[in-house]
Parts: structure tokens; sequence; C-alpha cells
């Protein structure tokens, strides 16, 4: 197997020759390999750390003794792609940091309108090929091979999670401290797969069993997070940012070399994890069908809504929605709140189409809701009457976002003809 050597941008000063060798042999081989291994895989968090020494203090990239600044090194992320389709675990191509006047952006531009990414700076999916985020991932090869091998092969790679739970480690808010606790109650976690970010956290990903549901959350955003202060979930309805994508800092993303994917297989996820994390939500089974029960706990909702949300701002306005419509709100009620929970609350603000594509997203999802709950009552002969989820008057799709209001009218039919056939 031939491996694909990646230098530093000094290293290829004085190697150009051999690296243009490299890089031409691997261009030959690269559609047979399995995984994209890199030569510059680090054995633990500190060494990846480390290279922060290539930043300046305010995290743009240093520059070099004639004062041009070092670009960001397009990866192909296409082999590593491929790879987790193969998997089963459907990929999509995210937005990737770009040099412009000596610094590191988002390739979506937003900073040059004036709206700054923030923390998802090279971390949110590419609009134009993925116009439903998340939704738009793939396992198709076909389509995998346009994404990245032709229409953006400089993209970062975002991998959902669906059928993966990750434990994301951030350093910054005490993470490693809450793993090493963590380690030290329930023993060493299973050899598995292990990524470093390139902002200096770790990744460790687990397979999540058939049946079992269990939910993202980020532990900023909650006041007793079931892992501890700086470990988040990514696992149902999340995604995560993959090698060898590059962080908006310019360091990549990469595999620990003792748990690469070449080397290590996919560990399940361990069963004191799973009890713990299902503890939390109060329920061991996600199929118990009691739309009764209150979607978002107090102190969740207190953290949503009553402090700043720097970081995974599209899962927490999922959250709201997702809350809002169960406790029956209108639509464009819900609508209404969001956008001002966003401006008042949101650091930066999200951008008020990628709010409306949240907010029709959670539509559909609770329309579908409503027609299985339907499914099932007219199954079981229960005369059970399933609640409204909102009430609107017929101009009001008219004024909706999209089609998130045709697919809770569509529910709102379906729950009036079940109680028409149940008068008759």
């Amino acid at each position: 197997m031939i491996r694909c050597i990646h230098f530093r941008p000094y290293e290829k000063n004085t190697l150009k020759g051999f690296v243009d060798l490299e890089l031409t042999r691997v261009g030959l081989v690269l559609h047979h390999c399995t995984w994209h291994r890199h030569e510059n895989v680090h054995v633990g968090p500190q060494a990846h750390r480390a290279d922060h020494d290539q930043q300046d203090s305010r995290g743009s990239p240093r520059r070099d003794h004639g004062g041009k600044a070092m670009r960001s090194e397009p990866t192909c992320v296409l082999p590593t792609a491929l790879a987790f389709a193969r998997h089963g675990h459907a990929v999509f191509p995210v937005h990737w940091p770009v040099e412009h006047r000596g610094r590191l952006i988002c390739s979506c531009g937003s900073e040059l309108r004036g709206r700054r990414c923030g923390r998802n700076a090279a971390k949110h999916p590419y609009g134009r090929l993925c116009p439903r985020g998340m939704l738009n991932a793939t396992t198709d090869s076909d389509i995998l091979k346009e994404w990245f091998g032709r229409d953006v092969p400089m993209a970062n790679l975002g991998v959902t999670t669906d059928r993966l739970l990750v434990i994301d480690v951030d350093p910054r808010h005490g993470g490693d401290e809450s793993l090493l606790a963590l380690e030290r109650e329930h023993s060493a976690f299973p050899l598995t797969w292990r990524a470093f970010t390139g902002g200096g956290g770790e990744h460790l990903l687990f397979a999540c069993p058939d049946g079992v549901e269990i939910a993202s959350f980020s532990a900023e955003q909650m006041k007793d997070p079931p892992l501890g202060k700086g470990v988040d979930i990514r696992a149902r309805g999340g995604y995560i940012v993959a090698p060898p994508s590059r962080h908006i800092s310019g360091r990549p993303y990469v595999w620990s070399v003792d748990h690469h994917p070449q080397d290590v297989p996919l560990a399940p996820a361990p069963d004191w994890l799973l009890a713990r994390l299902q503890a939390r939500r109060g329920t061991s089974s996600p199929s118990s069908g009691d739309c009764t029960k209150e979607p978002l706990s107090s102190d969740v909702w207190a953290q949503l809504t009553r402090s700043p949300i720097t970081e995974y701002r599209d899962m927490a306005a999922a959250r709201i929605v997702g809350h809002l419509f169960r406790h029956r709100c209108d639509f464009q009620l819900v609508r209404g709140l969001l956008h001002a929970w966003n401006s008042g609350w949101c650091q930066p603000p999200l951008g008020y189409r990628e709010l409306d594509r949240i907010i029709d997203r959670i539509a559909e999802r609770e329309a579908d809701r409503i027609e299985r709950q339907l499914a099932a009552a007219a199954s079981n002969g229960s005369n059970q009457t399933i609640p409204t989820s909102r009430h609107r008057s017929n101009n009001d799709e008219g004024r909706a976002s999209g089609h998130g209001a045709r697919a809770l009218r569509r529910g709102e039919e379906a729950e009036q003809a079940e109680a028409q056939q149940q008068a008759d």
C-alpha cells in the first residue's frame, strides 16, 4: 500500500521535487485506498495541540521570513468519504477555510458581508450542494465522486452520526479532565476510532446499537452535563467534521496513530455509556410513543433561552423549534419567536434562510410524527384523539416559509379526517 505523505509548508520548500513525485504516484493509485492515511498523524492530543505553535497570537497563519502568509493546502477527502459510505455512514460537503488578505476565513464568505460564522466557521454544510444541510447526506458513491471529485474537491468532510455515538471532547471547557474522570469511574474506553480535531479537541467514535436512539447535545448548553463539562455527544440528528478536513485555524483533522480505521475496528458503545445517556433522558425506549412527555427539561430550556449561544447554534435552534411544536404552537408564532431568539441570543446570529430551513425541517418531522401516531391508533382500533399540533387560519400557508407549513397542514388534514371518521 502506498501512503499519501503530507509535508508542512516549510518542508515543501526544500523537498518540492520529492513531494511532486509522491503526489503523482499517489494520484495513480488513490482510487484503490480504503482510508486516506496521513504521515502527520499524531500520537496524542498534546502532540496535535503543539501545532498551535505554527499560529501567531491572533490565530492567523504564521508568516515566513519573506512576510508571505502560508496558504492552507488542499486535501482530498474523497477516499475517506467513500470509506465512510461503505460502512453505511452518510456524508456531505462542508465549508472549508480559504485565505483572504493574509488570513483564513470560511469559504461561505459570510465574513465579507459583515456576518461572522463564529465557531461554525469551516464546519457548516455547503449550501449549494446541500440546501437541506445534513439531510442531503448520502452514501451513494456516484454522488460523492461528483461532489468531492469534481464540484468541491477542496471541501471539508461532514459525517452524519445517526448510526454512530461520538464523544466530542473540548479541552477549552474542561473536556480532558471530564474524560479522565469517566475512565477512572468506568475503566478505559474500548479500542475504537479516534481523531484529533483541528481545534485541539478529540473525537471518540463508537457504533450505536440498532434500536437505541441517543440524541446529540452540547454540554455548554446544560447545567449538569451527563458526561461532565466539555464533553458533548454527537449521535442521532448530528454530524462531525472528519479527517482529513481542515480547521479554520489551518490545522488538519487527523486520525490517532493508535486508533486509525485501517488498524482497529469501530467498537460498539459501552453499555455503561448508553445507560448513562438514556438515564439522562428518563427513558430507555425511544419507541414508547408517549406524546405527552416534556420534550425539553426545564434546565435545558433555561440554558437555550436565557444565555448566549456561541456554539452549535443550528442544533439549539432545532431543539427550540421541536419543543414549541410539541406544545402545539402555531407555525407563524414559532417562526417569529425563533427569529427573535436568534437575533437576541445567537452569537453571531444564524442566517435568515438557514433559520427558515431549520423550521421547515422540524415541521416536516412533526407532520410525519402526527401521521405515524394516527396510523398506529387506526391499526389498534383506538378511539384516542391525537392532540393537534397547532391551529392556523386558511391563509397561513401562503405566508409561511416553505414546505414546512405544507407538511404541518398535511398533518392537520390527517387529524381532521381521523376526527371526522370517529364522529361518523
